[in-house]
């Protein structure tokens, strides 16, 4: 079912993210851990949507998938220059949806075939 890919695509951007973060990692035993964990959830959020993949309805699917795509890039791009009227830490917030919904778009309309 679509429940797979949304998993799939939550662990993706949360290795992608652990990743990101461990730039500003002050240790490097830190970032060596924090990398390791971030592979470990992108190589599984691959198995997930590579193996447990479902059947859902074709052009509903690519439709979802196309406004995912959108209001991902949204999120990515243009959400955490809203400075002015939310703290800073938000912006994270919005990039890892952002990540999550594009990802998930992605995989939805390019990657996933019946």
């Amino acid at each position: 079912m679509l429940l797979e890919f949304i998993i799939a695509a939550v662990l993706i951007a949360m290795g992608v993210m652990i990743l990101i973060n461990t730039i500003n990692r002050s240790s490097d035993f830190q970032a060596f851990i924090a990398s390791i964990f971030g592979g470990i959830f992108i190589l599984a959020g691959i198995f997930v949507a590579a193996i447990l993949g479902g059947f859902a309805f074709i052009l509903f699917v690519k439709i979802i998938a196309f406004l995912f795509i959108l209001f991902g890039l949204f999120l990515v791009i243009a959400f955490p220059d809203i400075n002015r009227y939310q703290p800073n830490a938000f912006s994270s917030t919005g990039i890892f949806l952002g990540l999550i919904l594009l990802t998930l778009g992605i995989f939805l309309l390019f990657l996933w075939w019946p």
